[in-house]
């Protein structure tokens, strides 16, 4: 066979001109399971969703319900090979993966739900490297309050988590903190000046509210 020798890498394209030996090559992969809490929710893996298990107290090597198991392939897997379910992936070492959420999130009987955070090797800008064993990466979520902040009278600035604003609102998860602060003096759009009176919580103008499990 004529040619040249090549390494080629995942997703190359390449022109081939004349003949060539192509072989693949195969390494040890690693199962990383990627679940929520609560189970059910969507993530979000290399800029694909992906589902996740329903079970509560899934393990790594836990089994799914039939309609969770991945869609078999069209050849035989080995039946030493673990069942893949909704949220599993067999991944090469050291590869790194993005993982992210959509928040807020519908749950089962229609609980809103907010990203907290993630357990497991996921960095702050949602990168994952993938280890030499099998992994396990849950999404922890919070329950979603619906949050309005207003001005009286209407049109007047705030700050809210460090964000200038006004009068808006947001989903926020149940016992999280977030910062709103309030100008002591500010003119409004006709340029008369109002002075900072209090907030509805008669907290002072910056404030570190927590939302209440009762939000």
């Amino acid at each position: 066979v004529t040619g040249l020798t090549n390494t080629f890498t995942i997703g190359d394209f390449y022109n081939l001109q004349g003949k060539y030996t192509l072989t693949p090559v195969f390494v040890t992969g690693e199962r990383v399971r990627f679940l929520t809490a609560p189970p059910g929710l969507q993530l979000v893996v290399d800029h694909a969703p992906v589902l996740t298990i329903r079970e509560p107290g899934a393990t790594l090597t836990s089994d799914c319900a039939s309609d969770e198991k991945a869609a078999p392939t069209g050849t035989p897997l080995p039946l030493a090979m673990p069942t893949m379910c909704n949220g599993d992936f067999d991944f090469l070492i050291g590869s790194t993966h993005t993982v992210g959420v959509a928040s807020p999130q519908v749950g089962s009987g229609a609980t809103r739900w907010i990203f907290n955070s993630f357990s497991g090797a996921v960095n702050s800008a949602g990168l994952y490297t993938v280890p030499s064993q099998p992994d396990m990466v849950t999404a922890n979520f919070l329950p979603a309050a619906a949050i309005s902040w207003i001005t009286v009278p209407a049109g007047l600035k705030l700050t809210v988590d460090g964000l200038p604003t006004l009068s808006g609102g947001a989903y926020w998860g149940v016992n999280s903190v977030h910062s709103l602060s309030a100008p002591l003096q500010q003119r409004d759009a006709t340029n008369k000046v109002w002075d900072f009176q209090s907030w509805s919580n008669l907290a002072p103008a910056n404030q570190l509210y927590a939302v209440p499990a009762t939000a």
